[in-house]
Order: C-alpha cells, then sequence, then structure tokens
C-alpha cells in the first residue's frame, strides 16, 4: 500500500500549491505504487490556468509535480484576463501586476496577432507595462501604446514588438 510520503509541487507562481495537490486528487491515502500518473496529470489540467504538467516520482514514495502555468499577457475590463494561448478568463488570481488593456480589440484576427506577438515579450518586460491602449489609424490597424511604470510610453506595431525585450537597454 505504499502510501505517498511528500507531494512537492515546482513551477507554479500564481497557484497554490494546496489547489494543485486538491486538483491532483491526492491525499494520505494515496498509494504510491498504485498512482496512476496520467490521471493525476489529467486532473490537474482540467485548470485551465495551467499549460503543462509533469510528474516524477522518488525513491522514499515522493512525488513532485511540475506546473507551467500559462503566461497572463493583460488585464481587460469586467475583471478578466487574457492568456498566451488566446483565452480569456476570470481573473479568480487577482493578479494585478499585469498590463491593463484598456481599449478591448474588437477583430479577432488582431487580437490572435496580439496574443501571438505578446506572448514573446519578456515577462521583465511584460511586468514594467502598466497600459496598454490599441490604437490603429489607417496606415496601421496594429499600433498600440504602451504606458511604462517609469513615465515613459512607447507607440508600437506588432510586427515591431520583438523589439521591446530590449527596452531596458533603450532606455
Amino acid at each position: 500500500t505504499m502510501p505517498i510520503k511528500n507531494v512537492y509541487v515546482e513551477g507554479n507562481t500564481f497557484i497554490e500549491e494546496n489547489e494543485i495537490i486538491t486538483l491532483a486528487k491526492i491525499d494520505n491515502n494515496s498509494s504510491f505504487l498504485l498512482l496512476n500518473s496520467n490521471t493525476v496529470i489529467k486532473n490537474i489540467k482540467k485548470n485551465k490556468y495551467i499549460k503543462e504538467v509533469k510528474i516524477k516520482k522518488k525513491l522514499d514514495n515522493k512525488l513532485i509535480i511540475i506546473i507551467e502555468e500559462y503566461k497572463v499577457l493583460c488585464s481587460i475590463q469586467d475583471n478578466k484576463i487574457l492568456l498566451e494561448n488566446g483565452e480569456i478568463l476570470d481573473n479568480n488570481y487577482d493578479l494585478t501586476d499585469v498590463p491593463l488593456l484598456i481599449k478591448n480589440i474588437e477583430d479577432r484576427e488582431i487580437l490572435n496577432n496580439f496574443v501571438k506577438k505578446f506572448s514573446k515579450v519578456d515577462n521583465n518586460i511584460l511586468r514594467q507595462i502598466s497600459q496598454i491602449e490599441y490604437l490603429p489609424v489607417n496606415v496601421d490597424k496594429e499600433r498600440f501604446s504602451l504606458y511604462m511604470d517609469d513615465g515613459n510610453q512607447v507607440y508600437i506595431t506588432l510586427t515591431k514588438i520583438d523589439k521591446l525585450n530590449k527596452y531596458n537597454e533603450v532606455v
């Protein structure tokens, strides 16, 4: 019956360890030998914030759950957030250190491109952005204004978004 002695959770940033263990349906009576890793992974991935899950079993009946959460790109009105996979979810974890998208992007193609391009922005740079404003003009439908925490305002198009990762060097 060899019970699981310890469960370790790694890689999580805003989802609590207890929630992950609860999702995994692991308790004090769970058997180390009979534990089905695929079932545990499937249970944990029911949380839409979780991108990837890996399970490692160690000697001494220790279980390590390695989590990769989806990157949160920005918050939008009505206490919702936009994830790197394009999903818009309720902000269940009160994430406040993400940029606020001021003007919604109505065009689905532009929104998809926004998600694709902003997913490549470094987390450190993303945390320096306080607000993102969608400002389309006749010549460029993918134009944005970024209000940075240091008081700077950056105008950028989605085609040049990779240059944003050099923001600190430019400043």
